[in-house]
């Protein structure tokens, strides 16, 4: 992403940007949330309390309701404290590899197959989208059809809009156009959409729940059965697109690499198969990424990791994340709703581990964030399970940690994100020194880190959150 952007742009462009019709300059008069399929502070993700009736009607998810440090004289429900943790952790590490990651290689991206430590933060944020989806459409359940469509409409473009800007200069024949808040933007549209059309098909938040434990898997599909029915499909798409497409002359079809220099330079042009042609088909190669990961080892031309295709196996992994919510939404327990946490952990990660056969840098499907593969999007979502419910348990089962610090940034992702992206290469978040080492990287990645961490919390004191 350009990184040449002048200080006084970032918050003043950004309000501007969000908010045309503002005071956009009265920052304590914004309102304090986010967006509510990121995370909106006034979501109250409410915990239905073990032995709890479910009962939804009576569920206050707090779409209108006032600041969480604002006085009221409603007690208000408490928050899902969990998801914002699990966000502004998944945000931390996501800041501390964009800024270089101390120079290790382990917190940059795999050059093509295989998994790093930065290779997990941005597909958590799709499911993690996913997990709050269920409570906005809670929150804004009494709005009419046209109100809710307008709204998805209107947050897609905005996370789109934004993705552009933050992008890209002045140069339009350069232009990116794929890119991270871009991919939200498309799968948000996507997922919500289905989620809008299809919570109309389902009378009861939750039917007769088996009584066997084996069924509880086929119960949990057949409670988002029509959605489910969708994201196979688009699974399947994605197979037949990637398998089967025909891609040209010395690019076999169903090719899963780097191309470049890689396999003695035989499929130079075809980096990344199906997904690398249809971007340059459809977007050229003036506007897709021009310094991709592979490039260094294998020297590949343009190839964007947030492309087209990819598209289609981020929209079922924020499914997935859907799937999450419901899970909170429709169950009484904190017991019940573990034991889905792993149970969805173990079925997704055990498929996962098939299609790549155990192996790191091969199998049917490799492991693949460069292409969002099938194997990729799944083990992501089983690890989102996982570490998800450890949150859970400590954050809200047994309340022996509040979240902090990760919570603060977690609830003003938006604003933590872009900030972080245009202050770059600005002191104090960045330096340059005589003699580069890893300590000095990482010393300055660490006081980027938490400087953005501090001015996380600062903008929560002071009620500072933006909301698209």
């Amino acid at each position: 992403m350009l990184r040449s952007l002048s200080q006084h742009h970032s918050t003043h462009i950004l309000a501007i940007v969000i908010y045309p019709n503002k005071h956009y300059l009265h920052f304590r008069s914004l309102e304090r949330n986010i967006a509510k399929d990121l995370g909106n502070p006034q979501v109250s993700t409410t915990l239905i309390k073990q032995n709890d009736h479910v009962d939804s009607s009576s569920v206050n998810y707090g779409s209108s309701q006032p600041s969480p440090r604002r006085k009221s004289g409603k007690k208000k429900p408490s928050r899902l404290m969990s998801l914002d943790t699990f966000r502004g952790f998944s945000l931390t590490i996501m800041i501390f590899v964009n800024y270089g990651g101390g120079g290790y290689y382990f917190f940059d991206h795999s050059l093509w197959h295989g998994l790093t430590v930065a290779d997990l933060v941005f597909p958590w944020f799709i499911w993690i989208m996913g997990v709050s989806m269920v409570f906005s459409y809670k929150g804004r359940s009494k709005d009419s059809f046209l109100s809710q469509l307008y709204q998805v409409v209107r947050r897609s473009i905005i996370l789109f809009g934004l993705g552009i800007f933050v992008n890209n200069g002045y140069h339009l024949n350069t232009w990116r156009i794929p890119g991270v808040l871009q991919r939200f933007g498309a799968t948000y549209f996507v997922c919500a959409l289905t989620e809008l059309f299809t919570s109309r098909l389902y009378q009861k938040e939750m039917p007769v729940v088996p009584k066997h434990r084996y069924l509880v898997f086929i119960h949990d599909l057949t409670n988002n059965w029509v959605q489910w029915i969708i994201m196979v499909t688009f699974t399947f798409l994605w197979l037949m697109i990637t398998f089967l497409l025909p891609l040209g002359i010395n690019c076999p079809t169903g090719y899963l690499g780097p191309g470049g220099i890689s396999e003695g330079g035989k499929y130079f042009n075809c980096t990344g198969g199906a997904a690398g042609k249809i971007d340059n088909w459809l977007l050229t190669p003036n506007h897709i990424y021009r310094r991709p990961t592979a490039q260094a080892m294998y020297h590949t031309g343009p190839y964007d990791p947030e492309g087209i295709l990819g598209t289609l196996t981020s929209i079922v992994l924020c499914f997935l994340g859907v799937q999450c919510g419901r899970i909170l939404t429709s169950y009484q327990s904190h017991k019940e709703r573990i034991g889905r946490f792993l149970f969805w952990g173990v079925i997704l990660g055990a498929i996962a581990t098939g299609l790549c056969e155990g192996k790191q840098n091969e199998g049917l499907i490799p492991i693949n964030k460069n292409l969002w593969s099938l194997s990729f999007i799944l083990v992501m979502a089983s690890f989102a399970f996982f570490l998800f419910s450890l949150f859970y348990v400590l954050c809200d089962v047994v309340h022996v940690w509040n979240g902090s610090p990760f919570r603060f940034p977690g609830m003003n992702s938006i604003l933590v994100y872009v900030s972080s992206d245009i202050f770059y290469n600005y002191f104090p978040f960045m330096w340059a020194e005589q003699g580069n080492s890893h300590l000095n990287y990482l010393s300055a990645n660490i006081v980027a880190v938490v400087l953005w961490i501090l001015l996380s919390y600062y903008w929560y004191k002071i009620d500072f959150f933006v909301k698209i």
